[in-house]
């Protein structure tokens, strides 16, 4: 009897987890909103890079005008671009 009703019960759960499963429309939904917001997050620094000796460190930041290379240097507390993105883009 104890067997039925564990077995009884399995089968309820697997058909209550299936029915959360979404539908076409919501994924279409899901993927329109990534489109939407796409672009449109700016200082948003990612891909950090540590140099030899762990006392510094560079990092690519969005900006409204692009992507700029970052240098951070931990032992001197200091921020500036790792080098003049103007420059080498003209250069280019």
């Amino acid at each position: 009897m104890m067997r039925i009703i564990l077995a009884l019960l399995l089968v309820v759960g697997c058909v209550f987890s299936s029915l959360g499963q979404g539908t076409l429309a919501d994924y279409q939904r899901a993927e329109a909103q990534g489109k939407l917001y796409r672009n449109k997050v700016y200082n948003d620094p990612h891909g950090f890079y540590w140099l030899g000796g762990n006392e510094a460190f560079w990092y690519l930041n969005t900006s409204k005008t692009g992507s700029e290379f970052i240098l951070a240097d931990i032992a001197k507390k200091t921020q500036k671009p790792a080098f003049d993105h103007a420059k080498l883009a003209k250069s280019l």
